[in-house]
């Protein structure tokens, strides 16, 4: 269907079915009137109009009754075709143009047949909209086609959304997980950056307690990093004596690593310590 039409409403598809029944109405109306009027001018008994054989015999206007009877032969195709584009949803504008123009063709078939009732003219009035009725398969399958591909559309973007809507669940499920995952690290950091300066505390006290002789000592046999540790954490009162009883070099290496670390990371020069 070309892409530029645009979608008419459901109800408007129900229009041309309820127009064809305003049309048979009215023929109906005419056919009695002019059954009435002419039994009236005829003197007519309407029990002489029992069977429709009687019917054909006494009456000779018989334009009505006919396209009255027509009017039970093509448009009982055209009825259910409606009906089914209607509880399909199938809204699309060319259906309701064919339509329409079938009710059109009805019209002039019938303002013929009930005036001048030219058969000629008649004829191609009816050929024309058997025509539109006979093109409202085709159409009504296209339509059909159309509505099976955008609901295979639909079901396609319903799936994708689905598949997003798990992915997007499973990412945050994963990122509870981290959020989970950093809080315990963030935990187990906590605790042991705080058991560490519990154990810095400890060797502290241990070495505020020895004689300075006997602590700087150990601290010239002891691990670089360890003797910076205790020495740092220390106040200057027990740092000192421990420094000045300790090996020159011993203390200048320390020095210099303390000094460093109060630096900022990029100030930071690299330390070349020699202890021979």
């Amino acid at each position: 269907m070309p892409a530029d039409l645009a979608a008419v409403s459901g109800l408007a598809t129900l229009h041309p079915m309820l127009a064809l029944v305003a049309l048979h109405f009215a023929v109906t109306i005419r056919m009695y009137f002019a059954r009435l009027g002419e039994m009236k001018r005829e003197r007519i008994h309407p029990q002489q109009l029992g069977t429709r054989a009687e019917v054909v015999e006494r009456l000779r206007d018989s334009r009505a009754s006919d396209h009255y009877a027509n009017l039970s032969e093509l448009p009982v195709l055209f009825y259910p075709a409606v009906m089914l584009v209607w509880l399909l949803g199938l809204t699309d504008p060319l259906y309701l143009a064919l339509a329409w123009a079938f009710v059109a063709a009805r019209a002039v078939h019938a303002g013929i047949q009930l005036t001048f009732n030219r058969v000629l003219w008649r004829f191609f009035a009816f050929i024309s909209g058997a025509a539109l009725l006979a093109a409202l398969p085709e159409l009504l399958a296209a339509i059909a086609a159309e509505h099976d591909a955008l609901a295979a559309r639909a079901a396609e973007l319903d799936l994708r959304a689905a598949e997003i809507d798990l992915a997007r669940a499973a990412v945050m499920s994963q990122n509870q997980q981290l959020a989970a995952l950093r809080d315990e690290l963030s935990r187990l950091l906590e605790q042991a950056r705080g058991d560490h300066n519990a154990d810095i505390t400890r060797l502290v006290k241990i070495y505020e307690a020895m004689k300075p002789a006997e602590a700087a000592a150990i601290m010239q046999e002891a691990d670089l990093e360890l003797a910076v540790l205790v020495i740092s954490a220390m106040p200057e009162r027990s740092s000192g004596p421990i420094m000045a009883t300790m090996d020159p070099m011993r203390a200048n290496a320390i020095s210099r690593v303390i000094l460093e670390r109060s630096r900022l990371p990029g100030d930071r020069a690299p330390v070349i310590v020699r202890l021979d």
